[in-house]
């Protein structure tokens, strides 16, 4: 049976604490014994017996101090046998016996930054290091003892002070008032952590404590240093006491129990620490007092003289508004009980307020400061002044204080509970049938909540698809008759006429031009539409008018409804608003599409994506109002719309406007929307007897000789159905070769490099290939005389190709690195580049080079979203896997290959795959 573990505990921190398997060590001969064994075990080196005598015995003789040596020696040995190595000139602690030093514990714990680990170390300091042995050791003995002591305090006071600043940061009162009385016993003179437990004790109302903590205070700086507590100390408890005496808040409890903006109030919660000026704003009736009530009452336990809120709806905003403000907070002070009528009440109402507030450590809400924020200097003032003053402000309009923090609130992302919160309160029974309209409200609303409380009150007169129908065309649907609403809050219309009676004309005239936004919009478009420039879009921004966000302003949707309303005051029509907003974006779609060879396929999407609901609004105005104004666009919707991921917007703008254009004479529209009808009715629908059908129709109108784009187009699309259906290369070539030639004649450059490209396409196929690398070599002049990178990157990856049938591996690979770096944008052309060198890289043997490239080709596919194109990328990884003799993982990628070509019904790739399968002998 193996034998029981000898164990050594060993505590210092405090009076010596010796336990050997849990039996406390006793019976030492003498306390230096005692000392001795503690020296030996912290200082674990090899002592001479010489030095040791020396050390506790240096007042005797050698012949004495050696023989108390001995004694002690043998004493320690016996009573903890094992642990030292003692011979006739050294002795040792035997370090890898098992012990437990605290010191060594403590020292470990007390570097962590974990809050949990320092309040393990600072509970092992029970006192002074060895703390009580006996005087009478030599002093270079109780030198090193005091050495010690002043470490392992002055590590005890620093981890001390980091929990009590902690646990006060975290507003834990009681818990650091634990620290801070272990701090006082330590420290009993620290004035500083005096105040510190002052403020803990007051902070939990424990007013009788804190200040018989002042004259704890005064009776140890007395005793140890025979001083006086400071000013600060003395104002400190004049704040305590008028702190009892006052209540801590004058905020009426909520209505309802508020949920909700858990984001905002953690926010709140931060800048209460950390700025002295906070405002929260948003279009009115957006929670700001609510949540401002809110916040007071969570954080009142923090402010030692608690929150006055202060309500400034009906004061006067009169030139003499510092006073009124003034006089606003000495009244709420009053009937709060935290102040009482002076002997002079007939001073400046200013000078009051500050004398007032002087000393306290308060949180002063302001509610409801918009109307008055000329007076903002007033709250500046007052913040300098008084710097233990915290201001919380509410207001629709910034301050504009430099030290002014800003809250923005939005609509709430809880807005189906709190309408079923108000529903409930109206004594409506809704059922799970009304969920969607409920959603449709919140929307419309877009999580406004006045305006879904006061929806919400109209469910017992009303169903909730009721109040959705209407919330879309007639914002006097929310109001309300309650009494106990204040006449601005009565409904969303009072709300938002009392934002546009403080608006000045200017900006009355911009916002109601910007009410033909349903969506966000950039400052350029502002400026074109509603004459809105930078300095009144930032003064509608401070009124929490319109919202900015990434660079995008935008409307709250019912205060577009409001604004359109008001057009008539400006003596403009939404009619004619609306023919100078698709104008702007017409014009700007029109610049889209002849830049689309420049910018790239990709960052055009992006640029249509952004403005895409202003796009199709001014499109619709044009199908409806002036047909004739989307002529300058047809042309180029092939290069803007086609093959960026919206074919359908761009198949569902050419059926919308088909009709029209067909009641005017107008045939350069005509046909240009008919043959954008037959690109997608022969690349999307395949519907190719009916695109046979309508070029005979369109062949008939087109004079042959005219050079015009449609002509050109028209030819384009008889080329493809010659070449890609009916497989007809000369017809097909020839119908090309009239299209490039009128292009080029027009001056078309980049549709003529299509055709290039279309002619090289077809000799290729022909193999032909001399002829082919002329047309595209002609493709590429053209490409880089007049800056078109994307044909450039095409034409390149054409030439490679050739390359690659002469075996020319160097000179396919330059020419695919070329194209590689010209179509950074275009994913789908990434896809065929990265394919043909990763080919390349096999060929060279380079098959970790071929493994890259294939699962970038294939990453390519995935975030372009087309899968059809993905069975190439899994075959070429095939491939891969078999010239590296991998047969199973060849097998997978070949079953996924063939997966994903049944299932975009692509026969020739079918074909390859089956015949790849069948090499292999799967």
């Amino acid at each position: 049976m193996q034998g029981k573990i000898t164990v050594l505990n060993l505590r210092l921190l405090g009076r010596p604490a010796i336990v050997l398997n849990q039996d406390p060590l006793t019976n030492f001969v003498s306390e230096k014994a005692v000392s001795l064994f503690c020296y030996l075990v912290v200082n674990q080196k090899l002592h001479a017996r010489e030095a040791l005598a020396g050390l506790f015995w240096g007042n005797l003789t050698d012949e004495r101090a050696k023989a108390n040596l001995r004694q002690a020696l043998h004493n320690i040995n016996s009573l903890c046998p094992g642990y030292f190595e003692i011979n006739r000139k050294t002795v040792q602690f035997l370090s890898h016996q098992p012990h437990w030093l605290d010191l060594d514990q403590f020292l470990e714990l007390i570097q962590s930054a974990e809050i949990d680990q320092l309040q393990r170390a600072v509970s092992l300091y029970r006192d002074q290091f060895m703390h009580g042995i006996a005087s009478g050791h030599s002093l270079e003995f109780e030198q090193w003892v005091g050495s010690m002591s002043e470490f392992y305090y002055q590590k005890q006071i620093g981890g001390l002070q980091t929990l009590i600043a902690h646990f006060m940061t975290q507003e834990e009162w009681a818990t650091a008032a634990q620290f801070l009385s272990q701090l006082l016993q330590l420290e009993p003179w620290n004035e500083k952590g005096q105040k510190q437990l002052m403020r803990c004790y007051a902070y939990q109302r424990q007013f009788d404590k804190a200040l018989h903590q002042l004259e704890k205070c005064r009776e140890m700086l007395w005793h140890h240093l025979e001083v006086e507590p400071t000013a600060e100390t003395v104002e400190l408890a004049q704040r305590i006491r008028k702190a009892r005496q006052a209540a801590q808040h004058n905020i009426r409890p909520p209505d309802a129990p508020f949920f909700g903006r858990e984001s905002d109030r953690a926010t709140l919660r931060h800048k209460l620490k950390s700025s002295q000026i906070i405002t929260i704003t948003g279009l009115g009736g957006i929670g700001k007092t609510r949540l401002a009530m809110q916040v007071g009452l969570e954080n009142k336990g923090r402010f030692l003289n608690g929150v006055l809120f202060v309500s400034l709806a009906h004061v006067s905003p009169t030139s003499n508004g510092h006073s009124a403000i003034a006089e606003a907070i000495l009244q709420a002070g009053l009937g709060a009980g935290q102040r009482q009528p002076g002997p002079d009440e007939s001073g400046p109402s200013t000078q009051r307020c500050v004398d007032f507030l002087r000393g306290q450590e308060l949180l002063l809400i302001l509610d409801n400061f918009e109307h008055l924020s000329d007076h903002a200097g007033f709250v500046a003032d007052l913040a300098q002044q008084l710097p233990d003053l915290t201001v919380l402000i509410t207001s629709r309009q910034l301050l504009n204080l430099r030290n002014e923090s800003v809250v923005r609130l939005d609509g709430v992302s809880e807005s189906v509970l709190l309408f079923h919160q108000f529903a409930k309160r109206s004594g409506a029974d809704l059922t799970k049938a009304d969920e969607a309209s409920i959603l449709d409200i919140c929307r419309l609303v877009d999580g406004h909540p006045l305006a879904i409380e006061l929806a919400a009150d109209l469910t017992p007169f009303q169903s909730c698809q009721q109040i959705a129908t209407q919330l879309e065309q007639r914002l006097e649907t929310l109001s309300s008759t309650h009494a106990d609403l204040v006449d601005r809050q009565k409904s969303m219309g009072a709300i938002f006429e009392a934002s546009w009676d403080a608006s000045t004309v200017d900006e009355q005239s911009a916002l109601a031009k910007l009410s033909w936004f349903s969506s966000t919009f950039s400052a350029d478009a502002a400026m074109h539409i509603a004459q809105a420039d930078p300095k009144i879009l930032i003064r509608l921004g401070r009124k929490s008018l319109i919202n900015f966000q990434d660079d995008r302003y935008s409307l709250h949707p019912l205060l577009r409804q409001f604004l359109v309303a008001k057009l008539p005051q400006i003596n403009l029509s939404f009619q004619d608003l609306a023919e100078t907003a698709a104008a702007y974006y017409l014009t700007l779609l029109a610049d889209f599409g002849e830049q689309a060879s420049r910018f790239g396929p990709v960052r055009i999407e992006q640029k249509l994506a952004i403005d895409l609901d202003n796009f199709v609004a001014a499109w619709h105005w044009a199908v409806e109002n002036d047909i004739h104004a989307l002529t300058p666009i047809v042309p180029h919707m092939q290069s803007l719309l086609s093959d960026r991921g919206i074919n359908h917007l761009a198949y569902n703008f050419v059926r919308l406007a088909l009709p029209a254009a067909e009641k005017t004479d107008n045939q350069s529209l005509i046909h240009g929307l008919r043959l954008q009808h037959l690109y997608h009715l022969f690349w999307d629908d395949k519907r190719y007897a009916d695109v046979f059908k309508s070029l005979q129709e369109i062949e008939k109108e087109i004079d042959p000789a005219a050079q015009t784009p449609e002509h050109a187009y028209y030819q384009l699309i008889a080329g493809w159905y010659f070449q890609y259906q009916l497989g007809e290369m000369k017809q097909a070539a020839d119908h090309y070769l009239k299209s490039k030639n009128i292009y080029a004649d027009l001056g078309f450059h980049k549709q003529t490099v299509g055709r290039w490209l279309d002619l090289g396409n077809i000799a290729f196929e022909q193999a032909e290939i001399d002829e082919a690398e002329a047309c595209w070599l002609a493709g590429l002049r053209l490409c880089e005389q007049h800056l078109i990178p994307l044909g450039s990157a095409i034409l390149k990856f054409s030439l490679s190709q050739i390359e690659l049938k002469r075996h020319n591996w160097m000179g396919a690979e330059a020419y695919l690195l070329e194209a590689q770096q010209l179509s950074q944008h275009h994913t789908g052309l990434q896809h065929a580049i990265l394919g043909a060198l990763g080919e390349i890289a096999v060929i060279n043997h380079e098959y970790d080079q071929a493994s890259v490239h294939f699962h970038a080709q294939l990453e390519a596919v995935n975030l372009r979203g087309r899968l059809n194109e993905a069975s190439a990328a899994h075959c070429n990884l095939g491939r891969l896997y078999l010239t590296q003799n991998q047969p199973d993982q060849a097998q997978q990628q070949f079953r996924q290959a063939l997966h994903l070509a049944k299932l975009y019904e692509n026969p020739a790739m079918l074909i390859q795959i089956e015949q790849e399968i069948e090499k292999g002998a799967f």
